[in-house]
């Protein structure tokens, strides 16, 4: 068999548990095909000699949201192996979002993530109103080339329930306090939808 690619010497730590141990790795049509030692050809061969090959690693939580926008290949993120990322954490993300709650939604990644609002106002194509839309708009920069990566994205709860989306849903009542305890095991769910690459 022929491969794309042969990783040669490296010190394979495959997630199993067990101990590191030397390697080749063959890929062949973008996936894994082989791990031993390996003789045949390969259109290119890296020496990882001294190096650890290993799969790539999930990162569970990260604000993506925005900086896929302008930053096609996902850094400091892929500097560090990782290779899946979960978007739309703390309880926020860019969707849903009408056009008059633009400000609200940078103003509440600006604050979690410390960049501008002036750099996400120019970076970020805003295309969508919906969920739906945001997630169509997110799979072709997110599953082309430089980016490669998988990703999941939530859709937490505080999108839902910011004043502008639910108006009546956060208005208080005269005469009740403004901290009522939820009823025990109220739990806030969003959905997610994931794609790999």
């Amino acid at each position: 068999m022929s491969y794309d690619l042969v990783i040669k010497n490296g010190w394979v730590v495959d997630g199993s548990g067990l101990p590191k141990y030397r390697a080749d790795v063959g890929v062949k049509g973008g996936r894994i095909a082989s791990i031993g030692r390996i003789r045949e050809s390969a259109r290119e061969v890296i020496d990882a000699d001294g190096q650890v090959v290993s799969p790539g690693f999930v990162d569970g939580h990260t604000h993506m949201d925005a900086q896929v926008f302008w930053d096609p290949l996902g850094t400091s993120s892929c500097w560090h192996g990782i290779t899946s990322v979960v978007m739309g954490n703390c309880g926020f993300t860019l969707a849903p979002c009408a056009k008059a709650d633009r400000s609200l939604v940078i103003r509440n990644l600006q604050r979690a993530e410390d960049i501008s609002a002036e750099a996400m106002e120019a970076g970020i194509e805003w295309t969508w109103t919906t969920y739906a839309q945001f997630l169509d708009t997110l799979r072709p920069r997110t599953t082309s080339k430089p980016w490669r990566r998988s990703c999941a994205a939530r859709s937490p709860p505080a999108p839902w329930a910011s004043p502008p989306r639910a108006p009546r849903a956060t208005r208080r009542p005269t005469g009740v306090p403004s901290r009522v305890a939820s009823p025990p095991g109220t739990r806030f769910a969003g959905s997610s939808a994931s794609w790999a690459t």
